[in-house]
């Protein structure tokens, strides 16, 4: 049971590392990045007008409009961001399991050698890794921690 969940807690921090690379570096001070971006790609946008999710509807050398809500210029706009929810989900769900083994593991307190133990202390910590990996991937997808910045005033 404790190579198990060894071996899981480990594909999950594997899984996360590679789901959170980074792509090549680029200028964020540069607009043609934002006028690259294909039609209908969700973004997040922070601007002194609005701040949240967007999908484009089109970006020209000084403004970007969104399929809902008004024209913002480029100069009201703070940045743009492109969400990443599944490398958000994957490294909540690799902190979350880690902290809810230990969490499992701590609580559990020492085995009692000759007591009856029905659970041992690697058996919580793997129950609470499993919530907490749970909870840890659903605040991650819900969350854009992950996400890739594509322009910055």
């Amino acid at each position: 049971m404790k190579k198990l969940l060894s071996s899981a807690l480990i594909l999950c921090c594997v899984t996360s590392a590679t789901a959170q690379q980074a792509p090549a570096p680029h200028d964020k001070h540069d607009w043609s990045h934002v006028q690259s971006l294909p039609i209908g790609t969700t973004v997040l946008l922070n601007s002194s007008a609005r701040h949240g999710s967007c999908t484009l509807k089109s970006v020209d050398a000084d403004s970007l409009t969104c399929t809902s809500g008004p024209t913002l210029s480029r100069a009201d706009i703070k940045s743009v961001k492109l969400p990443r929810r599944l490398a958000s989900a994957g490294l909540g769900l690799a902190i979350g399991a880690t902290g809810g083994f230990i969490a499992g593991y701590v609580a559990a307190g020492p085995d009692s050698p000759g007591g009856i133990n029905i659970l041992s202390r690697g058996d919580v910590g793997g129950i609470f890794a499993v919530g907490g990996g749970f909870l840890g991937a659903l605040i991650g997808a819900l969350t854009h921690f992950a996400s890739v910045t594509v322009y910055h005033a």
